[in-house]
């Protein structure tokens, strides 16, 4: 009879190796589930807790479409006892820098909302909302604000209404292009004059800039718009390493027909916001008794992605002039997001034309190519018909 000396010990080690192994597996695979989860809860509840601050944001430009729409800024309308309720909140209880002190007090005393200490409750049309606790736990207004921040994006300008209640602005600084962590700067040398534009725009170059004033006082007829570049004119503002500050609006020099219009302004890696800033002086028109109303219009070229820019209006002193401000919190059961919104009072709601055609259906142009400057008397109408 055999007998064997083998007991099984292999056997149990590789069994309880490879169970460690499932367990350890399934360890980690429960652990990044649940990881995720988290991560989405804590996705949902930031989403959650930024839209109630927009929802403050959107109380507050509701006071002051009233503060406007009841002319409370004007003598006659600032008599009435809403504007003098509306006037107190805005202007009356504010601190140092001009920020309404108390947070719940404008949605509370102006809009009747009610409330608790944890904030005006943020729920939906039909009431729903309720299970993420949302609500906006301090609303912020500041009538006057230093500086005017924006995005310009490609084919879209941006207006900026240059006015303040100290008086009229003798420059705007305007800056432009956030410098991201890691990222080298490239700017041209600014040396080689009429600039040329490189076939391929450089990687981390800021934008081209084109800065138009417009600006009236009183009446005024088309003719003169156009003619007179102290109220109609454009620079263009190109990032280079060297540059003059400040720029005048009389360096536009497209009327006159010079080449090489763009004006080289100094960019720098250092820069602790904004990499490139210039001052653009305003000149001044007409009765000097009379407003003036006067608009910056804002392009950029050459970059597809969005730029972040910021204005400042300044005065003979070179002191800065306010604008106006709205600041909000919104929270979502523990998590807390805070946002700052910049509205524009007073500027037209029509949309600024980004063209001198805008069809809704197609477009026929037909064009002749000659080696002569003859002017055809008669051109044919050469485009098909259209399907209406």
């Amino acid at each position: 009879m055999r007998q064997s000396n083998q007991r099984g010990a292999a056997s149990i080690f590789i069994v309880i190796f490879t169970m460690l192994l499932i367990i350890t597996v399934g360890t980690a695979f429960i652990r990044n589930m649940l990881q995720g989860q988290s991560q989405a809860a804590s996705d949902d509840l930031s989403r959650s807790a930024l839209d109630s601050a927009y929802a403050g944001v959107e109380d507050a430009k509701r006071v002051l479409a009233e503060y406007y729409g009841q002319k409370c800024d004007t003598q006659a309308g600032a008599a009435s006892v809403r504007c003098t309720m509306l006037i107190g909140v805005l202007k009356g209880a504010v601190d140092a820098a001009g920020w309404t002190n108390d947070c719940t007090l404008i949605p509370k005393t102006v809009l009747q909302q009610t409330g608790t200490a944890d904030g005006i409750a943020v729920r939906a049309a039909d009431g729903s909302g309720a299970d993420l606790d949302q609500a906006y736990t301090c609303l912020k207004i500041q009538m006057e604000t230093m500086e005017y921040r924006g995005t310009l994006t490609t084919d879209n300008s941006s207006i900026v209404k240059l006015q303040s209640r100290a008086g009229d602005p003798k420059m705007v600084r305007f800056e432009w292009h956030m410098i991201r962590s890691g990222q080298t700067l490239n700017v041209d040398d600014g040396t080689v004059q009429p600039y040329r534009l490189p076939q391929k725009w450089p990687d981390h170059r800021p934008a081209v800039v084109k800065a138009q004033l417009l600006q009236f006082k009183g009446g005024f007829t088309l003719a003169e718009f156009d003619a007179d570049s102290t109220r109609n004119a454009s620079l263009f503002l190109l990032p280079a390493a060297t540059g003059v500050n400040p720029l005048s609006l009389s360096m536009d020099t497209r009327r006159s027909g010079v080449s090489g219009a763009a004006q080289n302004v100094r960019c720098v890696q250092a820069a602790v916001d904004y990499a490139c800033s210039v001052d653009i002086a305003l000149p001044d028109i007409g009765d000097p008794s009379q407003a003036r109303t006067a608009y910056l219009k804002l392009n950029q070229f050459y970059v597809a992605g969005a730029t972040n820019f910021r204005v400042m209006m300044l005065d003979a002193a070179g002191r800065t002039m306010p604008f106006t401000d709205v600041q909000s919190t919104g929270r979502a059961n523990e998590l807390f997001r805070r946002v700052r919104s910049y509205v524009d009072v007073g500027v037209s709601s029509v949309p600024s034309p980004e063209s001198a055609v805008d069809v809704t259906k197609s477009l026929c142009k037909e064009f002749t190519v000659t080696d002569t400057q003859a002017i055809l008397p008669n051109p044919s109408d050469g485009c098909p018909a259209l399907p209406q």
